[in-house]
């Protein structure tokens, strides 16, 4: 419910800045938001309606609400245990880390993720975590006593680890296979149960909450499990999101495993929609993209947990050339670091220019401002209700302090915000109407507290899965092994390193 006791809200004379479907509009003005909703949009200096409470934004910048398409809830309390390493090496690390995770562990992740993902202007989350039924439960009621807008797509998979890194597997010792990624792997139907209970538990709920399928990875799961998700999808009509050719190592596996582009294979599976979503996207060529591109997936990038990981970079001027839609993310805080959008937005329009000389086909701020915006809305199906300040849209509004060391002087607003904002100038976040930080305090939860509860959870977490993360240590001679393989092969190129079509 709103806090307002009219359940009007005036949001007076802001300089509105809003993605439209080509561009970005900058214009001064003020808006009326009745319950959830944006009932009217009126210029600079219009008097506020009857028993409206009154919002000054003077000295605002009124933008919609960022969406964060791709986070990992269940990284947030063990981040950092482990200095940064190749995927597939780090991977293991980051699963013993939350091995034993407690409902209440899972509920603190959530609202950690969830307050730094609103202090710094977004909205709305896209959460892919690895939990049970229990610990699926508890983030999301998390999420909806914070406030903020999620789609969750519980992360599943049936392939035991050491079959998804390119390494045949008579070269995997066995006590590698005995360890815990070689434990007995759930059912098929026990994943798929889990999935069905994500959705009917939570779909909806609070207008709030979206679920949707969740493979964790073409690679990680078989065909049984793939095409299960796909029949789900298909049911209960909700979209489906998963990572895609994140690593070299991916993309010679898939190769390996299918004979065929990945992405012809999940098209052969209808996985491969306008309904659908990859995470990464960055070892992608010629044949993927055309996939990506004439099936409207939408493609989340994640500049900053891509080039932390060695992973490389995703080259987004030949996906954009080829028409493809995209959204950004922070991914996991073990390899992005933080939630802050505005740094994803800052880095994805920087880094195509330091490989592309023309600056005519160098991406723009208002671009990536639209991919943080509408196109985050269009990867979780929300476009006809979060994304943009427009009549009859959800009130899920950011308003940021012109009197900030980013915004001042304040002489190219949309330029600013992307290339000088870090979030600090988050003052105001609204969502559905409702106010759940105002000057730069949560008003749904005791921040403190809940910083306090999850350093001392995560305290325990990690000293309880301390004998898990050594051997975790003993595995990495395997999967370096496996990671320097791959570096000695001279395909698949980068084909951020090419140059961009003519």
């Amino acid at each position: 419910m709103s806090p307002l006791a009219s359940g009007r809200l005036w949001i007076a004379d802001g300089l509105l800045v809003t993605p439209t479907n080509h561009d970005v509009r900058v214009e001064y003005g003020s808006i009326l938001v009745e319950g959830s909703r944006i009932a009217h949009i009126a210029p600079r200096g219009s008097p506020a309606p009857p028993e409206a409470h009154v919002l000054d934004a003077a000295e605002m910048i009124v933008i919609p609400g960022l969406v964060n398409a791709h986070i990992h809830s269940h990284g947030v309390l063990s981040k950092w245990v482990v200095d940064t390493l190749p995927l597939e090496m780090w991977s293991p690390y980051v699963a013993a880390g939350r091995i034993g995770m407690t409902p209440e562990e899972a509920r603190l992740a959530a609202l950690l993720a969830g307050i730094e993902c609103l202090r710094s202007g977004v909205t709305t989350v896209l959460d892919h975590p690895v939990y049970d039924m229990t610990l699926f439960d508890a983030a999301a009621q998390a999420y909806l006593d914070l406030g903020i807008r999620a789609a969750m797509a519980p992360s599943v998979m049936d392939r035991p680890y050491f079959e998804t890194i390119p390494q045949s597997q008579h070269a995997v010792p066995d006590d590698l296979k005995r360890s815990l990624w070689a434990k007995p792997q759930p059912s098929v139907q026990s994943l798929l149960d889990l999935t069905s209970h994500c959705i009917k538990r939570w779909q909806g709920v609070g207008d709030r909450l979206s679920i949707l399928i969740g493979p964790s990875a073409p690679q990680r799961c078989s065909t049984e499990m793939l095409t299960g998700l796909g029949q789900l999808a298909c049911e209960y009509r909700v979209g489906l999101h998963t990572h895609l050719l994140e690593t070299r190592a991916q993309a010679l596996l898939a190769r390996r495993l299918y004979g065929m582009p990945i992405t012809t294979y999940l098209k052969k599976l209808g996985l491969l929609t306008r309904m659908v979503s990859v995470a990464h996207a960055v070892w992608v060529g010629d044949e993927e993209i055309r996939d990506l591109a004439e099936s409207g997936t939408t493609v989340v990038h994640n500049p900053l947990s891509n080039l932390t990981l060695g992973s490389g970079i995703m080259p987004l001027l030949r996906l954009r050339e080829a028409g493809i839609r995209f959204a950004l993310g922070t991914d996991s805080p073990n390899s992005g670091g933080h939630h802050a959008l505005f740094e994803s937005m800052r880095l994805a329009t920087a880094l195509p220019r330091a490989l592309e000389s023309d600056p005519d086909a160098w991406v723009s701020p208002e671009e990536t401002f639209g991919y943080a915006t509408l196109g985050g809305a269009r990867a979780l199906g929300l476009e006809d209700r979060i994304g943009s300040i427009e009549i009859g849209k959800e009130a899920d509004l950011v308003l940021l302090r012109r009197r900030s060391t980013s915004l001042t002087p304040l002489n190219h607003a949309i330029r600013q915000l992307v290339f000088c904002e870090v979030g600090d100038s988050v003052d105001t976040v609204l969502v559905g109407g409702r106010i759940i930080v105002r000057g730069r305090r949560l008003e749904t939860v005791d921040e403190d507290a809940i910083l306090a509860e999850a350093q001392r959870a995560a305290e325990k977490l990690v000293a309880r899965n301390h004998p898990n993360l050594e051997w975790a240590r003993k595995q990495e001679v395997y999967t370096r092994a496996a990671h320097s393989a791959t570096r000695e092969l001279a395909k698949p190129e980068p084909l951020w390193l090419r140059r961009r079509l003519h």
